[in-house]
């Protein structure tokens, strides 16, 4: 994945490595594990603040939590989900 100044970007760059043709398809459980693995390994400096804001409002439909950074709510909200939802 190739960073920009896009806050789009990361969420259209995970739909490409999944292989998905809609970004909603970000929301169907079967891929949440690929998906957390996958946000594991991109290290947060590789996309802006705004970036990893758009991808954790989107992928978790709301907002972090004051003072949380946005990569960390995003994996820390997919966690969760499949805890809940295996």
């Amino acid at each position: 994945m190739t960073p920009t100044n896009d806050p789009g970007r990361l969420l259209q760059d995970l739909a490409d490595a999944l292989g998905l043709l809609y970004l909603s398809d970000l929301h169907t459980p079967r891929y949440r594990v690929s998906l957390l693995r996958m946000l594991e390994n991109v290290p947060a400096t590789q996309y802006s603040d705004a970036e990893w804001r758009a991808a954790q409002s989107y992928i978790l439909c709301g907002e972090a939590a004051a003072g949380e950074a946005p990569r960390d709510h995003l994996l820390r909200g997919l966690r969760e989900m499949l805890r809940k939802n295996p």
